[in-house]
């Protein structure tokens, strides 16, 4: 259905949505189906500002008008930063299962 294979219950999963509302909401949802490596992006989409094409918005209700793309300045890609926050948060999910 969707066109890659369901992930595993052991599997990292990054969820990430424009502010990191639903994303936590979908981790919940995820560890309570049984996934037990779970994280969020806290930033959210609008912390992911490496691409013009892809730009930022504000939030609406819904039946609201969508508000225009915000624009921005892409930011440079750092590889070996963004491993070090992957790196991270598999540690604070490690940490977290053996507090619990």
């Amino acid at each position: 259905m969707y066109h890659f294979p369901k992930p595993s219950s052991d599997m990292l999963l990054i969820m990430c949505s424009r502010t990191h509302a639903r994303a936590t909401w979908a981790a919940q949802m995820a560890h309570d189906a049984g996934y037990s490596k779970v994280a969020v992006y806290a930033q959210g989409v609008n912390g992911w500002m490496l691409d013009p094409a892809v730009n930022g918005y504000t939030a609406y209700e819904l039946g609201d008008v969508p508000p225009d793309p915000v624009e921005y300045e892409a930011q440079m890609i750092d590889h070996s930063h963004g491993m070090a926050e992957v790196v991270n948060m598999i540690e604070l999910i490690q940490q977290q299962k053996m507090s619990s």
